[in-house]
């Protein structure tokens, strides 16, 4: 098991490294890269979603899962609370610790945590890659999305209402629909015809190949200068890479969560942090040099973390 789950990580460095290639040949360049982010969130993660509900998964299934999703909340609430005093503690500096808690506490759950899933786990460990995707993405958009916002009104001195209509319309974006689509049919035991499967099924083989192929364009493009030494970017590195794996599985122990479920949610825990935020900033008038800077050392660091936290959960 362990062998084969170091087998899948490289995988996945593997397709990075295309991506990296493919930058280094000039064929395509961050902004050209754009189109890959609007297949995979808008078509290809759409229909891994569905498809995984539809043809792995039953009723019971999520109505076992009960305790997994608990644990993750807890897990999640305490990591962002977590984040926010760190920032304090830490000093970090006030006009990007609403950033810090997002890079802190949130991490890379479609454009790595899908592919790494599918790759260590197989399609038994999809139904909790999409749980977290669900608990991750809604928080950022709500919490994080809040704090990168207040970041940029210290920063340009413009405040700006953000409503709770406008974080809603964050949160409920085409993949989270779908995830909604996919459990109502799942529930509903709704059966589409032989041939929509079978294009759901190839649509959803895109996922992996185009996320990973995109993170290494990004990587590419980010190149030597993001790497530059910043100690608030070593804090986030704390968090994202020690700390938020870890108090996932401190709930875990606490809520009795075992087996795959715990696996998959402290990996998905110890990924880069989310590209989203680096968007964000950067829209938005936040900190965006110091959100690439902390994407691009958890990506690297990402090389030996990943394959440690799998052979972790696969010893425990």
């Amino acid at each position: 098991m362990i062998l084969s789950a170091m087998g899948a990580v490289g995988t996945v460095f593997l397709m990075i490294g295309a991506g990296l290639f493919i930058h280094y040949k000039k064929w395509a360049t961050r902004e050209d890269a754009t189109l890959l982010i609007k297949i995979v969130v808008n078509i290809a993660v759409p229909a891994s979603v569905i498809y995984s509900f539809l043809t792995r998964f039953t009723r019971e299934d999520i109505l076992n899962a009960r305790i997994n999703l608990l644990a993750l909340l807890a897990a999640s609430f305490g990591i962002y609370l977590l984040s926010m005093a760190a920032g304090a503690l830490l000093k970090v500096k006030k006009e990007r610790r609403g950033l810090f808690s997002a890079l802190f506490a949130f991490s890379n759950s479609v454009f790595i945590g899908f592919p790494l899933a599918m790759a260590v786990f197989g399609e038994d460990g999809m139904i909790y890659a999409v749980m977290y995707f669900m608990v991750n993405t809604t928080m950022f958009w709500t919490f994080g999305y809040f704090g990168i916002r207040r970041d940029a009104a210290v920063r340009t001195g413009v405040k700006e209402k953000v409503t709770a209509k406008d974080a809603l319309s964050k949160v409920f974006s085409v993949p989270l629909i779908s995830l909604f689509i996919g459990f109502a049919l799942m529930f509903l035991n709704v059966k589409l015809p032989d041939f929509i499967m079978d294009t759901v099924g190839y649509l959803s083989g895109l996922t992996s190949p185009l996320s990973l192929i995109f993170t290494g364009i990004m990587l590419g493009d980010l190149g030597l200068p993001a790497l530059k030494f910043e100690w608030d970017v070593m804090k986030v590195l704390l968090g994202r890479l020690i700390i938020a794996p870890g108090v996932m599985l401190l709930a875990a122990v606490l809520f009795g969560l075992g087996g795959l479920g715990r696996d998959v949610f402290a990996v998905q825990m110890t990924l880069p942090v989310m590209l989203q935020a680096i968007i964000i900033s950067e829209y938005y008038g936040a900190d965006a040099e110091f959100a690439t800077k902390a994407f691009a050392w958890t990506m690297v660091l990402s090389f030996v973390t990943m394959p440690a936290i799998v052979l972790f959960v696969n010893l425990i």
